[in-house]
C-alpha cells in the first residue's frame, strides 16, 4: 500500500514497510527510508510505480482550471477535495486523478488557503481579486525592471532614479520598488549600488559618494540666521589697549585666537590671549544653539570642511583682521626676567586685530635655536617664544620622553592632491599650542573652584575622554584641562565659555540646570567627535590612494609596524604586506603597490625587498 503526504512544505508518495497507530515507516521512489506521522497521510492507493504516480499527477495537475475550480467550490470553512474533484470531473476521482486536485489546490495559494495538511479552505472574492491584482503590478514591475536595465545598458538613465537615487543611496528604504529596481540592476551589472549611481552620471565618485553618505548620516542640515549686529555687540564693551594678531594656517577661516603683546612696567610684559566669544551672540536655549549641540564640531577633511556654525555667525565672531572684535581675553602679568607669570586676569572686551598672520608666511621667520629673523611682529613672537618656553619647562615637558611627530598637509585644488609633511614641535607650534594649553589650564581652574560645572579634557591611563570631573590630563602634565579655546568649531567650548561668561557676571547657577545634561553632552561629544576623526582619517586614505594613481608610483618604501603593516614613505597610509609571516618592526622595505580600488579603499601590496 502507498500513500499520498505532505512533509516539509511539499506534496509527496512513498511505500508503506511497517505501520503502527501514530506513526508508519516509508519508503521513497528513491529508496529512501523515513518515519512519518500518520497525521501527515492525506489518502492511501495502490500503484505499481510511485515515482511515475506523482510524473502523472503533477501532469494531469496542469489542466485543471484552478479559476473554475475557485468559482464552483462552496464557501464553508473547509473542502471537501475528493466531492470537489467529483463535481468538477463528472465522477469519482480516481487516486491519481485526486492526486492532480490536491496538487492543484496545494499550487495556487491565491485561490485556496491552507488549513492543515490536506485541508483547504475558499479564498474570498475580494481577495483573490486584490492578489491577482498584485500579481499583475509585480509582473509590470518586472517589466518595467528589464526596461530599466535596457535603457541603462543603452547610456540612459531612468527619471525615477534621478529622482530616487539620493534616497536609495543614503537613506534606503528596501521595500519600495525604486531601491528594488536599482538593486537588480546594481547585481545585474555586478556593480555595487554607488558604482550604478556613478556609471548614471548621478554620484561623481567614490568620494562624492563618502561625502554625501557622511552628511546624510551624521550631519543635520544647515539652518539660516539673520547677520548679527556686530557694531550692537561692541557698542557697550571696553576696549583693548594693545592691538592683537592671529596665527592660523593659509585656510583657516574660523578665526578663534589672536595675541596681543604691551609692556605692564618695567619689570613686566602684558601678555593677550584672545578668543572669540560667540557666546556673546548665541543664546543657550535658543535654536543656533540646539544646532550647533547635534554638530558639536567643525569636521575637516582634505580640501574641504564642514564648519560646525552657519557662516553667518563665524563671520559674526571670527577675529578678523582690520576690524574691532569682541573677545574673551585672559591676561598674564609675565616677569621680564624669569618670564613667571605673576597674575592672570580674565576680561570680556573689544580687541582691533591688526593682523591675520598664515602659519607658511611665518615659518621661515623661525630658526632651529628659537630665535625669530626679520618680521614686522620679530619682538612680540620672540618675547611669546620665550614665554612658551618657560610654561613648558616648568609643566615638566622636557622632563618626560620626547615623542616625534609629523602632521601631513593636504592640499586639493581642481581634483589634483599635493601631502606635505611638517614635523610637529617647531618653534612657531610651540608658540600657539602652549598659549592655548596655558588659556585652558587657567580657565579650567577658574570653573573649578567655582560652583559652576564645566566640561573637562580628561586623559588618564592612555584614555582621552570629556568629563565633568575636572580630573588630571596626563599628557599635558596638567591637573585639570578643559577646551575653551575654539567657540567657534567646538561645541563644548562654547559650553565652557557660557559658563565663564556667568562666572565673570557673577551669575547663580549654570547654564543647563541639571549636571546630567552635562553628562550627556560629554558623552555625545565623545562619540561625534570619534565619528568625525574616523571621517577624517578615511578621507585622508581616499586622498592618499589618489596621489599614488596620480603620481604613478607603484613602488614605494615604507617602514615596517607590527606584524605585516608597513607605513608608506610621505603619507599616513598603513597597508599590510601580502605573502609574507612577519616584518622586522621598524626596517624599511620596498613594497609595490597595484589594484588599488578607490570605492573599497583597498589596495594589493607586495614585498619587493
Amino acid at each position: 500500500m502507498n500513500i499520498f503526504y505532505e512533509d516539509e512544505g511539499e506534496l509527496k508518495v512513498a511505500r508503506i514497510l511497517t505501520s503502527s497507530e501514530q506513526s508508519l515507516m516509508v519508503e521513497t521512489p528513491f529508496g529512501k527510508r523515513a518515519k512519518i506521522k500518520r497525521q501527515s497521510v492525506i489518502f492511501e492507493f495502490d500503484s505499481s510505480s510511485l515515482e511515475q504516480f506523482l510524473i502523472d499527477a503533477k501532469a494531469l495537475c496542469k489542466s485543471i482550471d484552478v479559476n473554475l475550480l475557485w468559482e464552483v467550490c462552496p464557501t464553508t470553512d473547509t473542502l471537501d477535495v475528493k466531492l470537489l474533484a467529483s463535481e468538477y470531473l463528472g465522477h469519482p476521482p480516481v487516486s491519481l486523478e485526486l492526486a492532480s486536485f490536491y496538487l492543484a489546490l496545494f499550487h495556487a495559494p491565491i485561490y485556496f488557503y491552507k488549513r492543515g495538511k490536506g485541508v483547504f479552505r475558499r479564498a474570498p472574492e475580494e481577495n483573490v481579486k486584490a492578489a491577482l491584482l498584485g500579481m499583475e503590478k509585480k509582473k509590470l514591475q518586472e517589466e518595467q525592471k528589464q526596461q530599466a536595465l535596457i535603457a541603462i545598458q543603452q547610456g540612459q538613465t531612468p527619471d525615477w532614479l534621478k529622482s530616487h537615487y539620493q534616497s536609495i543611496l543614503y537613506k534606503p528604504d528596501k521595500n519600495t520598488w525604486e531601491y528594488k529596481t536599482a538593486e537588480f540592476i546594481a547585481n545585474h551589472l555586478n556593480l555595487t549600488l554607488p558604482q550604478l549611481m556613478t556609471l548614471c552620471g548621478l554620484v561623481s565618485s567614490s568620494h562624492d559618494f563618502f561625502t554625501q553618505k557622511f552628511i546624510h548620516d551624521y550631519i543635520v542640515p544647515e539652518i539660516s540666521v539673520p547677520s548679527f549686529n556686530r557694531d550692537e555687540i561692541l557698542k557697550d564693551l571696553p576696549a583693548a589697549s594693545a592691538a592683537a594678531f592671529s596665527i592660523d594656517d593659509a585656510f583657516t577661516t574660523e578665526i578663534d585666537d589672536a595675541f596681543s603683546l604691551e609692556e605692564f612696567d618695567a619689570l613686566h610684559w602684558r601678555v593677550g590671549i584672545h578668543i572669540a566669544i560667540p557666546a556673546l551672540g548665541i543664546d543657550v536655549h535658543s535654536d543656533l544653539a540646539h544646532y550647533a549641540r547635534q554638530r558639536m564640531s567643525t569636521v575637516y577633511m582634505p580640501g574641504n570642511k564642514i564648519p560646525m556654525l552657519p557662516q553667518e555667525v563665524i563671520d559674526g565672531f571670527s577675529l578678523k583682521q582690520q576690524h574691532w572684535n569682541p573677545c574673551l581675553s585672559c591676561y598674564l602679568k609675565v616677569d621680564k626676567e624669569s618670564y613667571e607669570i605673576k597674575e592672570r586676569t580674565t576680561q570680556v572686551e573689544k580687541i582691533w586685530v591688526a593682523d591675520n598672520l598664515r602659519l607658511h608666511e611665518l615659518q621661515p621667520c623661525f630658526s632651529d635655536n628659537d630665535i625669530v629673523t626679520e618680521h614686522p611682529y620679530q619682538q612680540q613672537l620672540q618675547i611669546l617664544l620665550y614665554l612658551v618656553r618657560a610654561i613648558a619647562d616648568r609643566r615638566g615637558v622636557n622632563d618626560r620622553p620626547q615623542t616625534h611627530y609629523v602632521d601631513f598637509d593636504f592640499v586639493v585644488i581642481e581634483d589634483q592632491v599635493t601631502i606635505s609633511q611638517r614635523p610637529r614641535g617647531s618653534s612657531l607650534d610651540t608658540l600657539v599650542a602652549e598659549l592655548m594649553i596655558e588659556v585652558n589650564s587657567y580657565w579650567a581652574s577658574e570653573l573649578a573652584q567655582s560652583q559652576l560645572t564645566g566640561l573637562y579634557r580628561v586623559q588618564e591611563n592612555g584614555k582621552t575622554y570629556m568629563s565633568i570631573d575636572a580630573k588630571a590630563h596626563q599628557g599635558l602634565g596638567l591637573k585639570m584641562y578643559a577646551w575653551t579655546s575654539s567657540p567657534l568649531r567646538r561645541y563644548v567650548d562654547l559650553v565652557n565659555q557660557w559658563q565663564l561668561l556667568r562666572l565673570i557676571r557673577q551669575q547663580e547657577g549654570n547654564c543647563f540646570p541639571l549636571a546630567s545634561e552635562f553628562e550627556e553632552i560629554a558623552r555625545s561629544f565623545d562619540i561625534t567627535y570619534g565619528i568625525y576623526l574616523d571621517f577624517q582619517r578615511m578621507m585622508e586614505k581616499y586622498w592618499s590612494f589618489r596621489w599614488l594613481i596620480q603620481e604613478g608610483i607603484t613602488n614605494c618604501q615604507g617602514t615596517a609596524l607590527r606584524d605585516t603593516n608597513v607605513r608608506l614613505k610621505d603619507l599616513p597610509l598603513v597597508l599590510p604586506v601580502k605573502g609574507v609571516e612577519k616584518l622586522v618592526s621598524g626596517e624599511v622595505y620596498l613594497v609595490k603597490i597595484s589594484h588599488i580600488d578607490l570605492w573599497e579603499l583597498t589596495c594589493e601590496c607586495e614585498l619587493v625587498s
